[in-house]
């Protein structure tokens, strides 16, 4: 399932994690429990016979202390609601003893 709109996709990070951001590096999110995402693919797709409309595929990176944090579970609990299912990857940063989940969704961008 694709989300509606990057907004809609901000809205559903916040409601996981109160430390959410967009294009911020993973160098910033050394210390703390925090998400931050950006968009790293955009597709052009027909929407009807006249017009074309975007789909822009965002990574979102959940960055903890702990494996599996509270902001992971609350998103993908929630994303299942709404019925968006992806494939979670997790890794374990021993240099700066971080935990690294991270997935790919997709959302309908517009020009």
């Amino acid at each position: 399932m694709i989300i509606e709109s990057k907004r809609d996709l901000s809205e559903l990070l916040h409601e996981c994690c109160d430390d959410v951001s967009l294009f911020e590096t993973a160098e910033e999110s050394k210390s703390k429990d925090r998400i931050v995402y950006y968009p790293y693919q955009s597709e052009d797709v027909d929407a009807s016979d006249l017009d074309y409309e975007r789909i822009d595929t965002y990574q979102i990176d959940f960055y903890s202390v702990t494996p599996l944090p509270e902001s992971y579970k609350a998103f993908r609990t929630k994303a299942r609601e709404l019925g968006i299912r992806p494939t979670f990857y997790h890794e374990f940063n021993r240099q700066d003893r971080i935990y690294h989940t991270y997935c790919a969704v997709q959302v309908k961008g517009y020009e």
